[in-house]
């Protein structure tokens, strides 16, 4: 959370908001991933509980629609901290979305190389 709210920064240099601003909107980022992630772990396990085609298929589509609207909800968010122009607010957001993806597929990369050479 730390990286992703140094990000921001970096890319919301011409705002007067600092470093604690952007941590605390990494944040709510973070919250809304959690709480996406629960809401999946809660509609998978009654789908399969319940073992029902019919509710497996709805649980699917429910699922389905809860990680759409993760960027949905995210670029949402970041209108009223970025303010101005909308287009800026969507290219700075495909860019710290791009950056961000590259450090975690970092990370994952290190962490499974030590992982495997331990």
């Amino acid at each position: 959370m730390p990286v992703f709210a140094l990000v921001l920064r970096i890319a919301y240099i011409p705002r007067a908001m600092g470093y604690l601003e952007h941590l605390v909107v990494a944040l709510y980022s973070y919250c809304w991933l959690m709480l996406v992630a629960l809401a999946t772990v809660l509609v998978t396990s009654i789908s399969n509980a319940l073992a029902s085609p019919l509710v497996s298929t709805l649980g699917l589509w429910i699922t389905a629609l809860q990680w759409l609207a993760v960027p949905v909800y995210l670029l949402w968010m970041r209108q009223p901290v970025s303010g101005g122009n909308k287009l800026l607010t969507v290219l700075r957001y495909a860019l710290i979305g791009g950056v961000y993806f590259f450090l975690v597929n970092v990370l994952v990369m290190y962490t499974a190389q030590a992982g495997i050479s331990a």
